[in-house]
């Protein structure tokens, strides 16, 4: 009975980890354009030895960041459970 019951937090959070990535791929997609529009606007040229990261690399950081984070809720998750519940 109780295997059932675990189930359903599963049912309810699947897909978070996927929504999250697409979110934090949207959110540095506009990023990039508000920093395009704000280099228009001020009218600088773009120098090919600047020293900022692509777009690229700070949405694959910023992915990496969201999966170790569940890696460690993973981790820590079931010890805070058997530390609260005795009969975990």
């Amino acid at each position: 009975h109780g295997l059932w019951l675990s189930m359903i937090p599963g049912a309810l959070l699947q897909h978070n980890f996927e929504v999250y990535k697409a979110l934090l791929s949207e959110y540095h997609n506009n990023i990039e354009q508000l920093e395009i529009q704000a280099k228009d606007s001020s009218g600088e040229e773009n120098e090919n030895g600047d020293s900022k990261q692509s777009p690229a690399s700070n949405r694959s950081g910023s992915v990496g960041k969201l999966g170790m984070s569940v890696g460690i809720s993973f981790m820590i998750g079931p010890m805070i459970a058997a530390v609260a519940s005795p009969t975990f």
